[in-house]
């Protein structure tokens, strides 16, 4: 993971901040860890009127299901002030630490054409997607099962499948679970995107019926 522009952290059982990376502090505006470590987030007086109570709504989810919690949390970046990220914390039970979790800054324009590829912004970084994957993708993340994507694309079983583990290795998860909830807290279905798609698929369409045609006119 390429940690610029990533705020990185880590909790101790107690719920104290026992590591920050220097993007985290940087968007606080502060120069030295000493000021956050050891210290709960309602401590920090940037932080308090974000996550007033003892533990985040994610933190608490990750601590109870013992596992991963996806979060779109506004906090404070101090030349911006309050501003909507996405945060994902993860449960480990280790000796020196409880949660560990990053986030990412969201930015106003989710997704980038240029005619060939779409780019995805709000993620920890920028993706770039074809337009056949990015509707496959957007397919899996409404819950279709890859039988039904197949008759959707009207692609074999085996593309699909091929597709499916391409965008694993893209975007670096391997649970569409944890994916879709980027995809959805990230906006990257939108109505630009939407826009891409239709006329993407539009084109193809005209193409096949088009290839059918000069098929039929030769026999």
């Amino acid at each position: 993971m390429d940690w610029k522009q990533i705020g990185y952290f880590e909790k101790n059982r107690d719920g104290k901040f026992i590591t920050v990376n220097e993007q985290y502090l940087e968007d606080l505006g502060y120069d030295n860890d000493k000021l956050i470590t050891g210290r709960l987030e309602n401590q920090i007086i940037e932080l308090k009127p974000f996550y007033d109570r003892f533990y985040a709504i994610g933190e608490r989810t990750a601590c109870i299901t013992r596992g991963v919690s996806i979060q779109k949390e506004l906090r404070y970046i101090h030349d911006k002030g309050a501003s909507p990220v996405i945060t994902t914390r993860k449960y480990v039970n280790l000796s020196h630490a409880r949660i560990i979790g990053f986030y990412f800054k969201l930015r106003k324009n989710a997704i980038s054409w240029d005619g060939k590829v779409i780019t995805i912004h709000n993620y920890f970084k920028p993706i770039t997607i074809s337009p056949l994957n990015f509707y496959v993708l957007t397919l899996k993340c409404h819950g279709l099962t890859n039988q039904e994507i197949e008759k959707r694309t009207h692609r074999a079983g085996s593309s699909i499948r091929s597709i499916i583990q391409n965008i694993y290795a893209t975007f670096e998860v391997f649970d569409f679970i944890q994916l879709a909830s980027y995809f959805h807290k990230g906006n990257w279905l939108n109505e630009k995107s939407l826009q891409i798609l239709e006329n993407q698929f539009n084109a193809q369409q005209r193409q096949n019926n088009n290839t059918c045609f000069l098929s039929s006119a030769k026999v």
